[in-house]
């Protein structure tokens, strides 16, 4: 996989907080005989880009997309609290391996403008989305040509909890699956 094509897969992950295409069923690097990916990931069922699953129709995690009933990965901690664009740049700036960047649970962060967003290797970007009483912060941008808004700059990044929004929020799923077939997925702006 080309280094360009990696960092949009892994821009697309961070933007849409799982909303990658793909399916359960396979996986997109070999497999070990422990099930993992021998790429440090023990996650066994990794979405492609050639399923035909969009949005939360994949899921390879068995944790409800969002939080609720039975999702047991929320982030409680944090090293740095944001509640405002400034203050989430400057955190994103300042975090490093093992940190966690939490953005307020009733922010809204506008990005529009913003591109190339670093997240580096080890921090965890998180809100309280899936927590009671939580939508999560919200980041938004009003501008079509994002990609990548995030980009992930090392290992073991997590974004978790936050609510995402761009300036089309229709979901557009028949409209993906014909460019899909067509070879055309990346023939719009994500």
């Amino acid at each position: 996989m080309t280094t360009t094509l990696y960092r949009k897969l892994m821009c697309l992950a961070a933007l849409f907080l799982m909303a990658a295409c793909g399916g359960k069923d396979k996986s997109a690097a070999p497999e070990t005989p422990d099930g993992g990916s021998g790429n440090g990931n023990t996650q066994q069922n990794r979405p492609l880009l050639s399923d035909d699953k969009f949005g939360a129709d994949s899921n390879p995690t068995g944790n409800p997309i969002g939080g609720g009933d039975g999702y047991d990965r929320l982030v409680d901690r944090h090293d740095y609290m944001v509640t405002n664009r400034t203050e989430l740049l400057d955190a994103l700036e300042r975090a490093g391996a093992g940190e966690v960047v939490y953005l307020a649970d009733t922010a809204r962060v506008d990005l529009t403008g913003d591109r190339n967003i670093e997240i580096r290797a080890g921090v965890t970007l998180a809100s309280g989305r899936g927590k009671p009483d939580s939508d999560g912060g919200l980041v938004y941008s009003k501008q079509l040509e994002t990609l990548p808004l995030f980009l992930v700059t090392g290992a073991d990044v997590r974004v978790t909890g936050l609510r995402l929004e761009g300036p089309d929020t229709m979901r557009r799923t028949e409209q993906m699956k014909e460019l899909l077939a067509v070879g055309e997925y990346y023939s719009i702006p994500n």
